[in-house]
This record gives structure tokens, sequence and C-alpha cells, in this order.
């Protein structure tokens, strides 16, 4: 009898921007959130965590029961487009390869005050395995709308971007997930031009009630996590979740998370099997688990 297999993961957009305030008090929330989860994620993906020592407290508040996974191009001056996972300490799922990819397209860099142009947002490709079964995890975050400005050709070409390198990892991998704050919403027509070869999760949630993944906009729904058709045969069920952007002690963010668990038939494939697992900890990583002690 076919195995079974189980993949959980939380995308949330943080919206640590440098200036805004409670940070700490906002990266412990998000710990209880998270331990409040009726499984604990195996990977959780954070957006916007703009810089270092966001990154920090942040890695602060998760410790022990997550373990940051350092960035590609850790020692730059920011994390890569903003973009930070972290490994729960006790999943089976191990980290082979870690790569992130700058979009080619993006607003103006002279828009100071909208700072897309100059964030360096892409897409984070995340290589995970258990058991012989090989995932690939895409975190990414796409340009900003901003009043009139929609930025549609700049979307469409990022969706492009990000659709072309999904389909050449599930080439390589069982399974892809997208997992991200696309800025686009469903009913776009760049959505459906770019996605029919991916599964939406979270449609079902969307559409059982009037939802949105944007604090205080009802029906504004920009978040996702999507997976590659390739892999529908494999997957048994799945199912979707929103975390609230507010706490007992206040907004957490401007966006809700999405937690998502995903069953897989467990067939394994040959593409993780060369691969050696790269350390779970990277020097950042470490030392935030040396202050720990």
């Amino acid at each position: 009898m076919t195995g079974l297999q189980r993949l959980s993961l939380l995308h949330w957009n943080l919206h640590g921007l440098p200036f805004t305030r409670r940070w700490k008090q906002r990266c412990a929330a998000v710990a209880q959130s998270v331990s409040e989860l009726p499984r604990t994620p195996d990977v959780l993906l954070f957006c916007e965590v703009w810089t270092w020592p966001r990154w920090r407290v942040l890695s602060q508040a998760l410790w022990p029961t997550f373990e940051p996974l350092s960035p590609p191009r850790s020692n730059g001056l920011l994390p890569p487009g903003g973009m930070v996972a972290f490994r729960f300490s006790g999943s089976p799922w191990a980290r082979i390869r870690d790569h992130f990819e700058p979009f080619r397209h993006r607003g103006p860099w002279w828009r100071l005050w909208e700072g897309d142009g100059f964030a360096g947002k892409g897409t984070r490709r995340l290589i995970l395995e258990s058991e012989g079964l090989c995932v690939g995890l895409m975190q990414t975050h796409l340009q900003a709308q901003y009043g009139r400005r929609r930025y549609t050709v700049v979307r469409d070409a990022q969706l492009k971007h990000l659709t072309a390198s999904g389909r050449q990892l599930a080439r390589e991998t069982t399974i892809v997930v997208i997992a991200g704050d696309l800025n686009t919403r469903p009913t776009e027509q760049n959505f459906a031009r770019n996605l029919t070869e991916w599964m939406d999760l979270t449609e079902s949630l969307r559409l059982a009630r009037t939802a949105t993944t944007i604090a205080g906009k009802p029906s504004e729904w920009i978040d996702y996590i999507l997976v590659h058709q390739s892999a529908a045969p494999l997957i048994a069920r799945t199912s979707v979740q929103l975390l609230s952007a507010s706490s007992a002690n206040g907004r957490i963010s401007d966006h809700h998370g999405l937690y998502t668990l995903i069953t897989l038939l467990q067939q394994p494939r040959e593409a993780c099997g060369s691969a050696r697992p790269i350390p779970q900890q990277g020097t950042l990583g470490a030392s935030v688990a040396n202050r720990q002690k």
C-alpha cells in the first residue's frame, strides 16, 4: 500500500518595514499564533522582513521550535527580497538546495516612496527532501500596486518569470508549491493568463465565504498557495486556513497568514537522491542559537 507524506507550511507577509513599531511584540504574537495551529508547520515563509535586525528578532521569537534557514546571499545588506524562512526543528523535511533569483522587471528605482524599484524582489527556491520525496518551494513577492499605478505590465512579466521557473522545477521534483504575495487579484486577466498550469489551493477558502488576505479590506485577496498541475495525481488531500492579522495584543500585520497542509502519496523520485542536505543553520542562524544558550 502506498504511504502518505505530509507537508505543512505557513506563508505570511509580516509588513516588517524598518520604521514600523512594536516589532518585538508582533513577532511574539506570530510565534503564539503558530503554536496554536493544529499541526506545527514544517516550514514558515515570511516576506517583508526587510532588515537583518528585524530577522534576528523574529528568529529569537521562534527559537528553539523553529530553526532559521539563512537565505542565500545572507552576507548582503538586506535579506534577499525581504523573504526569510524557518524550519520546524522536528520536521522530517531537510533542506537540499536554496537559491534566490531576483526579478528582471520591476518598478522604477527613483520612486523611492514606493520601494519596489530597489527592494530586490524575486523568488526564493527551497528544495526539501523527506524519505525520497522531493518538494520545490517557491517563495515569492511581486510588484505592488500604488493607487492608479497598477504596474500590470511589470507584474505580468514577473508572473511569466515565476511560472517558467516553476515549470522547470517541476521536471526536477515531485511537487512544486508557490507561496507568496502576488499583489494580484484572482479577477485580473494576468492572473488567469499566466497561471493556467497551477492549482490554486486557496480558491475553495476564498469562494466559501467573503474572505480576504488583507486586514480591513473585505474581499481583497492577493496571497496564494499554488501547486503545479503535474503533481495532481500525487495529492491525496489539502487544507488551507487563515491566520488572523490581529492578536490579543494588537495588530500583527496588514496581511492575514495562510496555513496549508498537503498530504501526498509517497511515490519517491530520484531528483533529490544525489544532493547532500545543506546545514539547517547558517552563520546568522547559529548566532541566534548561541544567544539563547
